[in-house]
């Protein structure tokens, strides 16, 4: 099983070549069931491990779970040298978008902009998303 928080579309806002965390949000933790280490788009495995309701929509356990696209973000403002530069992946639960996995923590907010990279067909291992069990972490 892996866990890792999801940012609901709801609480993401396009800002210009980016996005902004709104105010008041905050990501839901996601339990997934799947036989690698890997959350990839094309992988019928990897499923819902309990019912979950995100960005509004409830899903049943065992929906399917995958990732749709990925892009390289930066905190707005932040460095050009890539220091800071992280990669948020589109996340699809039962063929709905529902919002954002990333691996490193977004700021309730905050805003990112786009860098490049976008990826159609993205893997990335569950080790690498950002997962967080304390409040305000």
């Amino acid at each position: 099983m892996a866990i890792f928080l999801v940012w609901e579309l709801s609480d993401l806002t396009q800002v210009g070549s980016g996005f902004s965390v709104n105010t008041g949000a905050t990501p839901e933790l996601v339990h997934v069931v799947d036989e690698d280490a890997f959350l990839e788009n094309t992988d019928s495995t990897q499923t819902l491990e309990t019912a979950q309701t995100l960005n509004g929509s409830s899903y049943a356990t065992n929906s399917a779970v995958f990732v749709e696209d990925s892009y390289v973000m930066r905190p707005a403002g932040g460095p050009t040298d890539g220091s800071q530069d992280f990669t948020i992946f589109l996340l699809h639960v039962g063929g709905d978008w529902v919002g954002a996995a990333s691996t490193a923590p977004l700021v309730e907010g905050a805003s990112y902009t786009y860098v490049g990279s976008a990826n159609t067909n993205p893997s990335v291992a569950y080790a690498d998303l950002h997962v967080c069990f304390q409040a305000g972490t």
